[in-house]
């Protein structure tokens, strides 16, 4: 489904982006060829210091290189470092240069902007075009807590960092690590889910950076994490098929308004919790379902409509003032008289998805019903978690592309259709069965480039990579494609990416190595085990 690689517009911003470092870096060296000299004259006891204080920095660095190596490596970027940040101190035309060209510092911006949730604060984005945005909506960034969720600890380190990215507001997919609660829902929390004092933690966390929490709980597809236990085997539209809830059985509205009841009690003040709705790949197959569809003469469309538009219309009525989103997809295929015969757009605003680089694969036929059905749609690019169930570096190219076609479908589109927000997706697993992909550290200096580029007011840029090192703190820029080298920064959870990029690094060399002829043909695990091949290989 996936095809992973540079193209067109994105390769050329990397090899702009190439020749732009690698001009920097001759500057730099040139303009450190004294010091490096002084600088390399020191004691062994200096040397030592230098390589246990490295070490403590990475644990992971002894993995591939010697302590020695380490320091010299490190003691050399952060000459380049310091000389660079001392000419920009010294040079406020210089330090800009670092960085986008309508970058502008914030220390001193009193300017303010109103949240997702209404309340004024002060804008600290590190990202403030000066002309108008590709992107004005909302940008919500999702964290998928269905695989590696983070400790609380590092949500006071990332949701600051989330902020000063430009974010406004995070999508929350608990899925097991909410807490639920009674003798109906307690078997569903994880042994590690979140306690209820630990979700008020992360709220405040949110709030205290400016950020608003949209809770995500599904109500019809990609219910694994319910359904695998076989106190709910019975609630399952196919039964060996444990992803998508029955509609008709006489459990399932209650379940869900009750898990929506406690994930709602949870987070007060809400203004929008999403419910999912999406790839509900069994439908109208169970005896209940055929005989509801009997019974009121419904269609399979018509079913599943009346399911979403039930559980929204809940929400509206019990939990006044909160909206219910849903991702889009099973509504591509409907006509417009089957939307606006259900009503639909009166509960429900549709989260329209999609996570290749080439987004213009939604139709405009698509894109011209929902202006009528709608309105007000959301968009959903993808930062991380796209390309693969079992990746574990990330692409920044090809997730780039993603939100330069995306900026293509607001441009072309914003003229009659509401675009409230985008949600930029982390995806922890393609599903609950699944193993974990990019790990969300990982997925930063992705999610870091994206963000910078739809708050752009410029579709080629290519300094983008450049302004997200300063803001990652990273000693050179961030490289766009996996085996395009290695960068070493420091915001949160920078070891975890580090460690993932060696690993690739070592996974290539690995690769290549048991490719070669001479292992093919003489080191096979035979010749291994007997100790019998030719000396001369």
């Amino acid at each position: 489904m996936f095809r992973i690689g540079l193209r067109g517009r994105t390769q050329l911003t990397v090899i702009a982006m190439s020749v732009a470092t690698f001009i920097l870096i001759l500057y730099r060296m040139s303009s450190n060829d004294a010091s490096s000299h002084a600088a390399q004259i020191g004691d062994a006891g200096h040397n030592d210091l230098m390589s246990k204080k490295l070490q403590e920095i990475n644990e992971f660095s002894s993995m591939t290189q010697s302590a020695e190596q380490i320091a010299r490596q490190k003691s050399f970027e952060e000459r380049i470092m310091a000389d660079v940040h001392g000419k920009a101190n010294r040079d406020e035309k210089f330090g800009r240069r670092l960085m986008l060209p309508n970058y502008k510092n914030n220390a001193n911006s009193k300017e303010n902007h109103i949240n997702g949730d209404g309340v004024v604060r002060e804008d600290t984005r590190l990202i403030q075009p000066k002309g108008s945005p590709l992107f004005e909506g909302q940008r919500i960034v999702h964290l998928d807590l269905k695989g590696a969720p983070p400790r609380l600890s590092y949500y006071e380190e990332l949701f600051p960092l989330l902020r000063d990215l430009g974010t406004t507001g995070i999508l929350m997919e608990y899925e097991d690590m909410f807490p639920f609660t009674g003798p109906q829902l307690q078997d569903i929390p994880a042994f590690n889910a979140y306690s209820k004092s630990d979700i008020k933690q992360i709220l405040t966390l949110a709030y205290n950076n400016g950020l608003q929490v949209i809770p995500l709980i599904q109500t019809f597809g990609h219910l694994e994490y319910v359904l695998k236990l076989s106190k709910f085997a019975d609630m399952r539209e196919v039964p060996k098929y444990p992803q998508v809830i029955c509609p008709s059985h006489n459990s399932t509205f209650s379940m869900l308004t009750t898990m929506i009841d406690q994930v709602v009690e949870l987070h007060p003040g809400i203004k929008y919790l999403h419910i999912g709705c999406d790839e509900v790949y069994y439908l109208g197959d169970c005896v209940r379902c055929a005989m509801a569809m009997v019974d009121h003469k419904w269609s399979k469309t018509q079913l599943f409509l009346s399911h979403v538009v039930r559980m929204a219309k809940y929400i509206r009525q019990k939990h006044s003032g909160v909206i219910p989103l849903t991702w889009d997809d099973e509504f591509r295929d409907l006509t417009e008289t089957e939307l606006h015969e259900s009503n639909v757009a009166h509960w429900v605003e549709p989260v329209v998805w999609k996570y290749t680089p080439d987004v213009a694969i939604l139709t405009s036929e698509m894109w011209d019903k929902y202006s009528s059905v709608f309105p007000a749609v959301w968009i959903a690019s993808a930062f991380k978690g796209a390309t693969g169930p079992d990746k574990y570096v990330t692409d920044i190219s090809y997730h780039l592309e993603n939100h330069r076609s995306w900026m293509d479908i607001v441009a072309s589109y914003s003229d009659r259709i509401h675009f409230r927000g985008i949600v930029v997706t982390g995806w922890q697993r393609y599903d609950h069965f699944s193993v974990l992909c990019e790990l969300l550290p990982a997925g930063i200096p992705s999610l870091a480039v994206n963000l910078a580029y739809i708050q752009g007011d410029n579709k080629d840029m290519v300094s983008v990579p450049m302004v997200v090192s300063q803001i990652l703190k990273c000693d050179v820029p961030v490289p766009m494609s996996p085996g395009m080298g290695r960068t070493r920064c420091a915001f949160p959870g920078a070891a975890i990416l580090d460690a993932a990029e060696r690993l690739y690094s070592v996974t290539l060399n690995v690769e290549r190595l048991l490719s070669d002829s001479t292992v093919k043909g003489w080191l096979t695990q035979y010749n291994i085990d007997h100790s019998f091949s030719s000396p001369s290989h």
